[in-house]
């Protein structure tokens, strides 16, 4: 690589570290998927006072354990090292130049980008696919084995890609690789599956749990060929023009290697399509994972085609950057999440640091992401003015059965949250206590 090659990767690297920390810490966390990951990751450290959603993997709630009040960084430090990967994998397959385009081209990913705000499982199981796939380039089948099985630990419909590369090496007759993948899987997966057989008594229960909910959801093809959802379209047109590469160079010595490697992307592509329509609902959330291997693919393409045509490789490399650019959607999503009054919760932790960590509080805010970020059991407030329906399997009330003298967390006519001690000194007027840092507290009514 040239030096004007590092310029541009350093400028590019400042930027991913920056923006995909900025994104992180505009979230609040209070996204119903994500309180999950929060409540199981609390209950992994030692708060059994909080439920348990035993049928989520359990590889995300172990990472926001670890990292603890930092767990926003997941998401981020998922991303950032996503993008160092692709860049190390398109090294082997292209010009410097290619993957340095491939490279932006990923960084600029809105989809993505979308999940490098959200506390879920689609990046860092995107993480441990692109170690994976670059353990594969470098001929490492132990690792293969291990970061696939940390994938599907992480996202469950994950589970489509061991299997792909286990037929691989067997169709290529390389046994060993084949046993040593299956130790690779096995060595990472054995610890999990021995804590599932005790505390569920099968070792594949959250994953059948999980099975039996998504199969309760509807199932409707037609969902992807809609527009404004480019990406099915995109991994369809992509991956034919990838297999007709491989069948045109299916004889040729020289690229034997990329052919493997294609046929494996292909192969991930073909089971990830099959598994949703058998048994996911048909969300294209449920495609993100897809996303960097239809980029690797695109780039690959592009520079197998336009080789003679350096000026074409550019154009394609440019249409393919303004196809993923953000949209209105991330723009709107990034507002709504900066300005969410949730952010105001965090602002209660030293008050609720001196309480009893079993006091619960009742809720008219979203009791998930209040339960999530205050680490306290929440009792959810229904009926008119708050935003709860009625809820399954967990602590509801309506406001009159509000205990006197309850913690009482309730919006803010001024825009914000309150937390209050609730009293009802006369009939049916409720009173709060706003907690203020710095002064005395006192009694205000509050809107109801």
């Amino acid at each position: 690589m040239s030096r004007g090659h590092w310029i541009v990767l350093s400028s590019l690297a400042f930027a991913e570290v920056v923006s995909a920390l900025y994104l992180a810490s505009i979230n609040p966390a209070q996204g119903y998927d994500e309180t999950w990951y929060l409540l199981n990751a609390h209950h992994i450290r030692g708060v059994p006072s909080l439920p348990y959603h035993c049928n989520r993997p359990p590889m995300l709630p172990l990472l926001l354990a670890a990292f603890g009040p930092y767990y926003k960084l997941v998401p981020a430090l998922a991303h950032m090292g996503s993008t160092a990967l692709i860049f190390l994998i398109l090294r082997r397959l292209v010009s410097p130049s290619i993957a340095i385009a491939g490279l932006a081209v990923f960084m600029a990913c809105g989809e993505l980008r979308m999940y490098n705000v959200l506390i879920l499982t689609e990046m860092p199981s995107i993480l441990f696919l692109l170690l994976a796939i670059y353990a594969f380039v470098v001929r490492s089948p132990l690792l293969v084995g291990g970061a696939l099985a940390l994938a599907v630990l992480t996202n469950w419909s994950m589970a489509t890609a061991p299997p792909v590369v286990f037929l691989l090496y067997a169709m290529r007759r390389q046994w060993r690789e084949c046993t040593t993948f299956t130790y690779g899987l096995v060595l990472a997966w054995m610890p999990f599956l021995i804590v599932f057989a005790v505390a569920y008594g099968n070792p594949l229960a959250p994953f059948l749990a999980h099975l039996r909910i998504q199969r309760q959801a509807s199932n409707d093809w037609a969902y992807y060929l809609k527009l404004p959802h480019w990406l099915p379209i995109a991994l369809i047109f992509v991956s034919g023009v990838a297999a007709w590469w491989v069948w045109v160079n299916r004889h040729n010595r020289k690229v034997r290697f990329s052919c493997d490697l294609y046929v494996l992307l292909l192969g991930m592509v073909l089971a990830r399509l099959v598994l949703l329509q058998a048994v996911t609902p048909k969300s294209v959330r449920y495609l993100v994972p897809l996303i960097p291997v239809l980029l690797l693919l695109s780039v690959s393409m592009i520079w197998h085609y336009g080789r003679r045509w350096r000026t074409l490789q550019w154009v394609l490399c440019g249409v393919l950057l303004v196809t993923v650019l953000p949209g209105k959607r991330l723009y709107h999503q990034m507002y709504g999440l900066a300005n969410h009054p949730a952010h105001a919760i965090a602002e209660f932790g030293d008050v609720l640091a001196a309480l009893s960590p079993t006091e619960p509080i009742y809720t008219d805010v979203n009791d998930l992401a209040v339960m999530g970020q205050t680490v306290h059991p929440t009792v959810a407030v229904t009926g008119p003015g708050s935003s709860h329906r009625m809820l399954v399997d967990r602590p509801t009330a309506v406001r009159a059965e509000i205990p006197d003298g309850a913690l009482y967390l309730t919006w803010d006519p001024g825009g914000g949250v309150v937390l209050a001690r609730n009293t009802v000194p006369r009939g049916e007027t409720l009173w709060l206590v706003r907690w203020r840092r710095g002064a005395t507290a006192r009694q205000e009514p509050s809107s109801p």
